[in-house]
């Protein structure tokens, strides 16, 4: 007897279209709608720890926190996640102490695009790097933030593309913010220690000259 085709597990197309559609999220997130005075929470987030140690975490907070100076917006403090951005339904733990202390103190949450505070479960930096929170996904980080007021500097639309040539250009800002080509602040120059380098540098040559002739070496 040959199997029912009807009674396959396979989802249909109609299915899987809806499960990699992508949400609307500006119905949650504010584009922006920082001003003069606002209380702000600056959120950044990354995916790795290699991603935190070459400076991304730090760029975010420090652009985010350019822009809200730049806005006048009074920065209450700032949380910095290594975590995937996207988890079984139902869990966004990792969202709660940025949730807790931005209500506590009235203050709006800021980072940089959607995908800092939910990614697609599928989501793929190789395989599948276009994909953008459907909206299954955005009504669960709706019921983790319920209350906050969460705000992006990017369209909260923004394609995975435009986030992308964003990351580049604040990646490129921020070194050259810092002098450098490093992402972290170089240290500053201090003539002090300088002199005292230079003191032992010239010592150490002193004593590798071999001696004059007809003396003892020091």
């Amino acid at each position: 007897m040959k199997p029912n085709k009807t009674s396959s597990n396979k989802p249909s197309r109609a299915n899987r279209r809806i499960r990699f559609e992508k949400g609307d999220a500006s119905q949650l997130i504010t584009h922006r709608g920082i001003y003069p005075g606002d209380r702000v929470l600056l959120f950044g987030r990354v995916s790795s720890g290699p991603q935190e140690k070459n400076g991304n975490l730090a760029d975010q907070i420090k652009f985010l926190a350019n822009f809200a100076q730049e806005q006048s917006a009074i920065v209450i403090g700032t949380i910095e996640i290594q975590h995937s951005g996207w988890a079984v339904y139902g869990s966004c733990e990792w969202l709660l102490d940025a949730v807790l202390w931005a209500i506590q103190s009235d203050a709006k949450i800021l980072a940089e695009s959607t995908d800092r505070y939910r990614r697609h479960p599928h989501y793929h930096s190789i395989l599948r790097p276009d994909l953008q929170a459907p909206d299954h996904d955005l009504q669960d980080l709706a019921m983790w933030t319920n209350g906050a007021s969460l705000h992006t500097f990017l369209d909260p639309n923004a394609t995975p593309l435009e986030v992308r040539s964003h990351q580049r250009k604040r990646g490129q800002w921020a070194k050259d913010s810092y002098g450098g080509n490093s992402s972290k602040p170089k240290d500053k120059f201090d003539p002090k220690i300088q002199q005292k380098s230079d003191l032992k540098a010239v010592w150490k040559l002193l004593k590798n000259l071999p001696p004059p002739s007809g003396q003892e070496p020091l």
